[in-house]
């Protein structure tokens, strides 16, 4: 009997060792799986490449509305959701339990094949594949899985807002997603209350998230905000919440909406996360990577949920001081930009009045801003310059000195002298007699 159960356990033992090697049992579902269909083309400026430099290397089986396959002709440059796209160079396997060996191409921006090397690929039991995948060697670039466009993934609702799915559930296997979730990093730092400070707190970005499933450990602050927080509140520079909400019956999962708040916009930027109430009354969330650097998801809504004293309540006085001085600060800067503003304006349009006056009045012969004639001089009679030195001229070398007195001349300077004497000093002046020289 003993040997039997012994036997027994030891056909057990193997058998699970056996399926823990198995690919077709022991696998992952990729991410963002329906973006990397060939007719998806990516759009620049409004989606992320995606990038599989960084990716885990394991078994993975895809599970997509636009097919499980791997395109085995080059897709083009920005499709797939990514710059370069990464494709195979061959045929896939058409027998079950079959396992090759596959070369896949990186496609450059001259060659369909940049770069090259191999995966692992399985026709599994179900008719379905899986596959060995390795990090790329290149950003920007990623595999590609399936030839028809699906574009459920990304809709433009206005020109700076966009809606995202949440990424597979991955029910194949026994995934339960109240059993096997991560818990979220930072979540004392989420709640609501919590309002970041600058130069003290490290700002949450969850542009940098592992998408999939999370809690928050503390049930109580589990609870997404469904009104939208305020800016620098949640940790964070653009909280995201809950645009809907939160499912009530025990095992109810479902898709929501949440949004990104930001300076001009409660919703500038919205996608879709999967929510499930778990037995035991806590939520578990499947989250997707935000897009935009500085933001990060809210969760907890009360008091209680912030990081705070040692009782773990949040000083309010402080929330509230810390939320006074930055409006302080705002306030004060948007005050000096105006004076700095003002005084710029100022200059300008007292150069644009008084530039062109001086122009006027010159033209004029001497007008001033309200109608008067200037006063202008004239030298007297009597007055005159020094003798002059003629200069070298051909018919004598030395220069000669003219007793001759030039004759009375104008000036255009104003004077205290009245327009009378002007014209008394030179009503009979030859104009060229002041450029004759007698001898």
């Amino acid at each position: 009997m003993k040997i039997l159960l012994f036997i027994t356990i030891a056909l057990s033992d193997t058998s699970f060792a056996s399926d823990e090697l198995n690919p077709c049992v022991n696998y992952t579902t990729i991410n963002n799986v329906d973006r990397r269909a060939v007719g998806n083309i990516l759009k620049l400026g409004i989606v992320p490449s995606l990038s599989d430099d960084f990716l885990d290397n394991e078994w993975y089986r895809i599970n997509s509305d636009a097919g499980e396959q791997m395109p085995t002709k080059a897709p083009g440059l920005f499709h797939c959701g990514t710059w370069y796209p990464i494709w195979l160079n061959g045929t896939l396997p058409n027998n079950v339990g079959e396992e090759i060996e596959g070369q896949v191409c990186l496609q450059g921006i001259y060659e369909e094949c940049f770069t090259s090397w191999t995966i692992g690929i399985q026709l599994c039991p179900g008719n379905y594949l899986v596959y060995n995948l390795v990090e790329s060697t290149n950003a920007n670039s990623a595999y590609c899985f399936g030839t028809a466009a699906v574009n459920k993934e990304l809709t433009t609702t206005y020109a700076a807002t966009t809606t995202q799915t949440s990424v597979t559930d991955n029910q194949v296997g026994g995934f339960e997603p109240c059993i096997d979730h991560k818990l979220i990093d930072f979540q004392e730092k989420r709640a609501e209350a919590n309002i970041f400070k600058f130069g003290e707190d490290v700002n949450i970005s969850d542009d940098l998230l592992d998408s999939g499933w999370y809690r928050v450990q503390r049930d109580e602050c589990g609870k997404m905000p469904i009104t939208a927080p305020g800016l620098l509140q949640c940790g964070t520079w653009y909280p995201i919440w809950l645009d809907g909400q939160l499912p009530v019956s025990v095992g109810e999962q479902s898709q929501r909406k949440v949004c990104m708040k930001t300076f001009t916009n409660n919703c500038t930027y919205s996608w879709n996360i999967g929510i499930k109430l778990c037995d035991g009354g806590y939520f578990v969330y499947n989250l997707l990577r935000s897009n935009i650097a500085l933001s990060g998801y809210c969760f907890g809504t009360s008091e209680i949920c912030a990081v705070g004293n040692s009782d773990g309540i949040k000083d309010v006085k402080d929330t509230e001081e810390s939320k006074a001085n930055i409006l302080m600060i705002a306030l004060i800067v948007t005050i000096g930009v105006a004076v700095l503003v003002a005084i710029v304006i100022l200059v300008l349009l007292c150069k644009k009045t008084k530039q062109p006056e001086k122009i006027r009045n010159y033209l004029v012969g001497g007008k001033t801003q309200n109608g008067n004639v200037q006063k202008m001089k004239c030298n007297k009679t009597d007055d005159s310059p020094p003798p002059y030195k003629r200069g070298v001229s051909i018919s004598s070398l030395s220069p000669q000195i003219l007793p001759d007195k030039p004759p009375p001349y104008c000036s255009r300077e104003c004077s205290n002298v009245t327009i009378g004497e002007v014209k008394a000093a030179c009503k009979n002046v030859d104009p060229f007699a002041m450029f004759t020289v007698k001898h």
